[in-house]
């Protein structure tokens, strides 16, 4: 799949219903070292969610309300109507002019890449008029996060990067949270890369985004957080699964408008809401030279991310893999199930494995054979299994991924299982 989208190297992370999870990567993240999973990717405005969820859990603590007034929390900016409300800002329905498409804004970034910004300094330097009267229409503009940010810091006292660590204890919770360019904290990044020269082929920049300081301190709160693919699939699922902020709050967060979004993508508090694999998914994607999506099933309670390292790709390719893994997954575990007793007393473990997969099948009047097939529905094994009897299976020769085991009786499917090889 990575070479048929033609990228430099991919992440993946899917999190299941029960709480396992499959992470992989696959490519390069230089020319002499491939990607594996530990390594960080900038996940560009995937970083708005974590922002939104900052500012639902003040309202959920009651230190401002989602119809303030911004003008009741920060002082007056030119170009920015102090009337907007901060689920205008939340739902980029303000009308801000947005500061990253003022052409001086990347000479100002390029130019002095080391130099750091206070935000309220870069929203009086780059803003021009806005575009619309708040309410009025939906247009998307990270100034309207940079700006949050700033309310976030106002009403706690704090710099950004500590009201995030502390309101969600990230660094337990989600350990490669790096915010940038705050934090630091030596895990590896994937490095990213970029076509520099208009040759329309992408060369290795290193760490360039990662350490471009200027504008990761104007736009942190709205697209500067680094994550693995593990950590930031786990965030979408603890978020949007209402593990983090009251139902009823997040209920307001994933009440969306019409946004004009690729692939009827509509629009909420920070956060997208679409389909995939014929499901509503909620969660966001992600693009500052590197690309990312992020997005939570919650009729199927599962989350999965893929994080990609090309500057040549944007998150919208990222699409068909995931809608490709999602399928895959469902149509292999979410179908068929017709023997729900040994379905249920049928043990495989330890799950995830590397070597040996222990099958445990209870004494029942019923011969099972098992096949077993990988994500690309080609057969590996096929054979009787012993009832009562614990089955060793060597998986020692398989490749990573995930796998699924099918239980025939009586020459019909009766349930699948699914585990995970690292």
């Amino acid at each position: 799949m990575r070479i048929l989208r033609g990228n430099k190297g991919l992440s993946a992370s899917i999190i299941f219903s029960d709480g396992s999870h499959w992470s992989s990567t696959s490519g390069v993240s230089s020319s002499i070292l491939n990607l594996d999973t530990s390594m960080i990717f900038s996940i560009g405005s995937i970083t708005k969610t974590i922002t939104s969820a900052a500012i639902l859990k003040y309202t959920e603590n009651q230190k401002l309300q989602l119809d303030d007034p911004i003008g009741e929390h920060i002082d007056s900016i030119k170009f920015v109507n102090s009337t907007i409300t901060i689920r205008q800002l939340l739902r980029h329905q303000s009308g801000i002019f947005d500061i990253l498409t003022n052409p001086q804004f990347n000479v100002f970034m390029n130019n002095y890449p080391d130099s750091i910004w206070l935000a309220r300094n870069a929203l009086t330097t780059f803003l021009q008029k806005p575009n619309f009267a708040p309410g009025t229409a939906f247009q998307y503009s990270n100034s309207n996060y940079v700006i949050l940010g700033m309310i976030l810091e106002k009403i706690s006292g704090k710099p950004y990067a500590d009201v995030i660590e502390e309101l969600f204890q990230t660094q337990a919770q989600f350990p490669s949270f790096t915010i940038r360019p705050y934090r630091d904290y030596g895990i590896p990044i994937a490095n990213v890369w970029l076509d520099y020269t208009g040759d329309n082929i992408v060369d290795d920049a290193e760490d360039y985004i990662f350490n471009w300081k200027a504008f990761s301190s104007i736009v942190a709160p709205a697209g500067c957080i680094f994550s693995n693919a593990y950590d930031i699939t786990n965030w979408i699922k603890q978020f949007c699964g209402d593990k983090l902020i009251s139902e009823a709050i997040m209920n307001e967060a994933k009440t969306t408008i019409s946004a004009g979004l690729p692939n009827n993508t509509s629009y909420g508090l920070g956060l997208m809401k679409r389909k995939l694999a014929g499901f509503d998914a909620y969660g966001h994607g992600g693009d500052i030279g590197y690309s990312a999506f992020s997005w939570y099933l919650p009729e199927k309670n599962v989350s999965i991310s893929i994080l990609n390292n090309d500057g040549s790709k944007t998150s919208w390719t990222l699409n068909p893999v995931i809608e490709e893994l999602l399928k895959t997954y469902f149509n292999f575990v979410a179908s068929s199930l017709t023997d729900f007793s040994s379905q249920e007393y049928t043990l495989i473990y330890p799950n995830p494995t590397s070597d040996i997969l222990n099958i445990s099948l209870p004494k029942i009047n019923t011969d099972y054979k098992i096949k077993i097939y990988s994500s690309t529905g080609k057969l590996l094994f096929n054979t009787d299994l012993d009832q009562g009897i614990i089955t060793h299976l060597d998986v020692n020769e398989l490749h990573a991924g995930i796998y699924f085991i099918e239980f025939i009786s009586s020459g019909k499917l009766s349930f699948r299982k699914t585990f995970i090889k690292l």
